[in-house]
């Protein structure tokens, strides 16, 4: 298993400071922007953004990802994922992942695509070109719990 360490996203022109797909992540993804505070797997990538200042070790706790996440049961938390953006949703994941593991919050569905949630019909028709059928059923399956839009049911 993968040493995770908690680090601390350095102002840099407002830019984002680690986002990262990897099975060593407690979530499998990491993302730290500005001044953001979260535990990541120490991966070739990690190392990398530590030795530039990207990133920095701290022993500060991250915050919530919200406020009144405290408050909230593990399914009001999934039903509120829903409702968030894709960074939004990956920040919820690996908080939780680090923090109570609850699987129902880790596993709540994801976007089938980065910035999914703002893609019009055209740019999820365009998508569709270079996905696998297997891509494009879950894809489907996506679109049919949330903005449940028939051209993109249909096509």
């Amino acid at each position: 298993m993968t040493e995770l360490v908690t680090v601390k996203g350095e102002t840099y022109d407002n830019k984002i400071a680690l986002w990262e797909r990897n099975p060593a992540h407690p979530s499998g993804e990491a993302y730290v922007a500005d001044g953001m505070i979260a535990q990541v797997a120490l991966t070739p990538e990690v190392q990398t953004r530590l030795g530039s200042g990207l990133l920095v070790l701290t022993d500060e706790q991250p915050n919530e990802p919200f406020e009144g996440y405290a408050t909230m049961s593990a399914d009001k938390i999934a039903a509120h994922i829903e409702g968030l953006g894709d960074i939004e949703r990956v920040i919820v994941r690996q908080y939780e992942a680090t923090h109570k593991k609850r699987s129902v919050v880790i596993e709540a569905t994801p976007a089938p695509i980065d910035g999914y949630d703002s893609m019009t019909v055209s740019d999820v028709l365009s998508a569709k070109e270079s996905m696998t059928p297997e891509a494009w059923a879950s894809l489907v399956e996506y679109e049919a719990k949330h903005k449940n839009r028939k051209s993109v049911i249909e096509a």
